[in-house]
């Protein structure tokens, strides 16, 4: 009996907790390591990945992710490889999480280093992304399609820096980075080899 008034006065309904106030508090979906190391095989399954020939489509994504994440870099040397790997893996949680509805429990993987590489590379999408989620889905526009476009960015870039650190150690990906992006002075913009 105590339950079942205690129900009635929470309203619990479909994992979010609605108060009398008809306030609704979601609950953020937990997660565990593994499923946070396992998000780009994931993404990669559900929206593809960027061919070896193909990032000519993709190179201001690819560019603008990457300029991000070497700037973060050079302003915080502590910040390594392995803290832009954990969060890009944040990073394409997020991305799941508006494909599927989910809002993710996130903070208990958040270090001060990877934290700053997630915010750049968040700010590189979000503001206008967050500001057109509602228009896209309103004009019937590709929700899905934008939210592929950056997850296999994303993916590509962890496989990179995956790369750069067996072929050169720590620090390869960030030394790859600065032999190969072009400065403010080039004209061109041309993609590193991958």
């Amino acid at each position: 009996m105590i339950l079942g008034i205690h129900n009635k006065i929470l309203g619990i309904y479909n994992k979010s907790i609605i108060l009398n106030t008809k306030k609704v508090i979601k609950v953020k979906k937990k997660i565990n390591a593994y499923q946070l190391t396992k998000v780009s095989s994931r993404m990669s399954k559900r929206f593809g990945v960027i061919q070896k020939g193909e990032e000519e489509g993709y190179m201001i994504t690819l560019y603008a992710f990457e300029t991000n994440l070497l700037s973060t870099h050079q302003k915080n040397p502590l910040a390594k490889e392995r803290d832009a790997i954990s969060a890009i893996q944040l990073c394409l949680l997020t991305l799941e999480g508006y494909v599927l509805g989910v809002e993710y429990d996130l903070e208990p993987f958040f270090t001060p280093t990877n934290q700053d590489f997630y915010k750049v590379l968040m700010m590189t999408f979000e503001d206008d992304f967050n500001d057109r989620v509602s228009e896209i889905v309103e004009e019937g526009d590709d929700l899905y399609g934008n939210i592929a476009d950056l997850a296999m960015c994303l993916v590509r870039i962890e496989k990179s820096i995956k790369l750069w650190l067996k072929e050169m150690g720590i620090r390869g990906y960030f030394s790859f980075l600065e032999r190969s992006l072009p400065t403010s002075s080039e004209k061109e913009l041309t993609l590193p080899d991958y």
